[in-house]
């Protein structure tokens, strides 16, 4: 009863035809850069990944192509042009990229090198939830006084912070360690993601509006399948590259790695597994890092008083 006397009532448009080539291309571009990605945590010059690699990127670009000549485009990519929106997108999807090398890598190293149950680590994460719940209105407010540059740089900075703290951790590392990053994490985060969507929309031009939320949904989802990928990718990398030291520090001190008990086997291997996450979370530093730079690019969206401007900013409060 609500939704019929307050939503607007809004007249079906005709759609023209659906994008047929695109459905067929955009799918089949991403997968293949996310397999080809994946496969290359065995070996890049493998056959699976070059293979992968390249038809990815040959699909890539027909779908691009198919893309701006479309006249129902699959993903409006023309909405690009805008310089603004460009901008924007461009550092949504690297903080997106920075943000997921803490939530999606710290529950896999507190399970997988510190042995905790998924009860544990979801206890282990809750002030990281908290302190994004607690944001997120905060942000809303600050977005209409001061716009989305701060927050984005701000944000960006804690998440980096953040990772810095988890570019430490080690077989010792408890859960106590954790509660200042996992706060600084889940503030940053929510200090910049819906401040940022919104700057999207106030930013993108007036009569691709419609066509913002398919776009940035779609590629979001493609850069978080991405973003697991190169990580897991960077994750086996250096794990196999701190095993292999170590394997080359027991034979110069004359130790033989077979006859070695059963717990000192597993006690190295999470002693391995442990560096290896501390090292794929040092570089994800630089990636957020380079995210608060690009941030400083952002410019303020249109205020609402302007006779272009669209409300986006009130659904911060909404």
């Amino acid at each position: 009863m609500i939704g019929l006397r307050k939503l607007p009532n809004a007249q079906r448009g005709q759609v023209p035809g659906m994008d047929k080539l695109g459905m067929i291309l955009g799918p089949l571009a991403f997968a293949s850069l996310t397999y080809g990605v994946s496969q290359g945590a065995d070996s890049w010059s493998s056959n699976k990944t070059l293979i992968g690699l390249a038809l990815g990127l040959a699909a890539l670009i027909a779908f691009v192509i198919a893309e701006l000549r479309s006249r129902t485009p699959l993903l409006e990519l023309r909405i690009l042009r805008s310089v603004d929106f460009t901008t924007g997108i461009l550092v949504q999807w690297i903080a997106q990229f920075g943000l997921y090398g803490a939530l999606f890598l710290l529950p896999q190293f507190l399970q997988q090198a510190r042995g905790f149950g998924a009860f544990d680590t979801g206890l282990t994460l809750l002030p990281q939830a908290i302190a994004s719940g607690l944001m997120m209105p905060v942000a809303g407010i600050l977005f209409d006084k001061i716009g989305v540059r701060w927050l984005v740089v701000c944000g960006l900075s804690l998440v980096s912070g953040a990772l810095y703290q988890y570019s430490h951790v080690d077989l010792t590392t408890e859960s106590r360690d954790l509660i200042v990053p996992l706060i600084m994490c889940g503030a940053g985060m929510g200090m910049m993601m819906m401040p940022m969507n919104t700057h999207l929309l106030n930013k993108a031009p007036i009569h691709l509006v419609n066509r913002v939320t398919s776009l940035t949904n779609s590629m979001q989802q493609v850069i978080n399948s991405l973003a697991v990928s190169t990580l897991v990718t960077i994750l086996t990398s250096r794990a196999a590259s701190r095993g292999a030291e170590m394997q080359a520090a027991a034979a110069a001190s004359g130790v033989d790695p077979a006859k070695a008990s059963p717990e000192v086997l597993k006690q190295a291997t999470q002693t391995v597994m442990a560096q290896g996450f501390a090292d794929t979370f040092h570089i994800m530093i630089f990636v957020a890092l380079g995210g608060a730079v690009l941030g400083l690019l952002l410019r303020r969206g249109r205020k609402g008083g302007d006779g272009e401007s669209r409300p986006q900013a009130e659904m911060m409060h909404g």
